[in-house]
């Protein structure tokens, strides 16, 4: 599943490869056009064998972005799976909310926003720390910063209910 929800299939982002003994992959090195990693098909691909585009995105065998190089880490897309279980309430802090649904916070000594109990959220009321990722009330990082919208909102797939725990 992607962070928009969407199912995909792994076989529709990955290259087509030869395999050493120890089934690992060996993709290939374009040289004459930058050094960039091709499969057997000559399409780009990381190092870890998915499908790229020119901008490092993941995509599909059509070139539609599944995810975007800012959502990888170490070269891996998030695995977020049907089973996968997420509860809300434990990134929320406790405050009250307009007509619109939005979160009523306070302005914080820090310059940044507080629940009602003072502790440090974002404008979209989720837990953070102090580089802006996302934690839940005990302080383990749940949200990189980087895969947060630029309101702070955290991926569809978390809110939709589609993961519930």
């Amino acid at each position: 599943m992607t962070y928009s929800g969407r199912r995909f299939d792994i076989k529709d982002v990955m290259g087509a490869f030869e395999k050493d003994d120890n089934s690992k992959i060996r993709p290939q090195k374009q040289t004459a056009k930058g050094g960039y990693l091709i499969d057997l098909l000559g399409r780009r691909v990381s190092d870890k064998g998915y499908l790229i585009d020119e901008a490092g995105n993941v995509v599909d065998r059509d070139q539609k972005v599944i995810f975007k190089k800012c959502e990888l880490k170490n070269g891996e897309f998030p695995k977020i799976f049907s089973f996968t279980k997420f509860n809300i309430k434990t990134i929320m802090g406790d405050f009250d909310t307009n007509a619109n649904g939005q979160p009523q916070l306070n302005k914080g000594k820090h310059g940044g926003f507080v629940d009602k109990q003072k502790r440090v959220v974002n404008q979209r009321g989720y837990f953070i720390d102090v580089e802006g990722n996302i934690v839940d009330f005990n302080g383990n990082l749940v949200f990189e910063k980087v895969i947060l919208g630029k309101d702070g909102e955290i991926p569809s797939v978390f809110r939709t209910g589609l993961l519930k725990d």
